[in-house]
């Protein structure tokens, strides 16, 4: 990890009771919590929303496939 800054954020007693309780019950800090979610924010604000996962096979199937023909030929393969 990098260098590391603090933070001050203000949140309705309620919240903050509730992350408190939800940190000791998952076993991480606030500042785990926070940086996950960020982490989630920056990872989606590129993507159009797209889980991670999904990002990750994005453009490997070339645009120009003949998509139906290719599975055409995959169910003859299949069938024989």
């Amino acid at each position: 990890m990098g260098k590391t800054a603090k933070l001050t954020v203000r949140l309705p007693e309620s919240e903050l009771a509730f992350i408190r309780k939800f940190a000791v019950a998952h076993g991480v800090t606030l500042t785990e919590i926070v940086s996950s979610y960020f982490k989630k924010l920056r990872l989606s604000s590129g993507t159009k929303g797209l889980h991670p996962a999904v990002e990750r096979f994005s453009g490997i199937i070339p645009a120009d496939l003949d998509i139906r023909s290719e599975m055409t030929k995959h169910r003859a393969r299949k069938m024989s």
